[in-house]
């Protein structure tokens, strides 16, 4: 924080200096050129994103889940209450923070996973938990490596909001199984439709 505002101070000590000793036509066209850079960087990594996704090729993820809760699984009481049995009752506010690119109708939200519905069928599944591990056994801290042994080497490695992240698309069936990396090792992992 006090480094931030140092940063600040600078800066704003140089933009001072900056406008004394140049005159306005060019650090108005330096201004432009600026956002235009941003602008153009901001597409190039959008696009790259997009045609990454188009070029990848499928994988499946059929009966993709974790555990016993799988994408697309009809949510009933009964299974409500097998959760809350397992990995105990839904909490109002969790220790996670939850990033989806989906939109769901209802979320039920445990101690170190989140699960959202849509049209009463699991749409999306986050977990931190140790004990929950995808159909091929990828869970809290395995590695990378292990991860591709699993799943393949058709996946996008990239750099998000989110952190490091390695993705597999099943195209026929829209899923889309994300794992954010830490040190190496799963962090976290996301199941959603797409």
């Amino acid at each position: 924080m006090i480094l931030t505002v140092l940063v600040l101070i600078l800066l704003l000590i140089l933009g001072n200096l900056l406008f004394k000793l140049i005159p306005w036509k060019y650090i108005t066209a330096l201004f432009g050129i600026i956002v235009l850079l941003l602008i153009g960087f901001f597409l190039v990594e959008r696009t790259s994103i997009l045609v990454k996704n188009r070029l990848l090729e499928s994988t499946s993820l059929k009966n993709e889940g974790m555990n016993e809760i799988m994408i697309d699984k009809q949510v009933t009481p009964e299974l409500l209450v097998d959760l809350k049995s397992k990995y105990g009752s839904t909490v109002k506010h969790t220790d996670i923070v939850v990033i989806l690119s989906v939109e769901n109708d209802r979320n039920y939200q445990f101690k170190k996973f989140y699960i959202g519905t849509k049209n009463n069928k699991i749409n999306s599944i986050f977990s931190e938990d140790p004990n929950l591990k995808t159909n091929k056994g990828i869970g809290k801290g395995d590695d990378i490596s292990t991860i591709i042994d699993k799943y393949g080497n058709n996946y996008i490695h990239s750099f998000e909001e989110i952190g490091e992240t390695i993705t597999y698309l099943d195209k026929e069936r829209n899923v889309k199984l994300t794992f954010i990396i830490y040190k190496e090792k799963v962090l976290q992992t996301i199941i959603t439709k797409y």
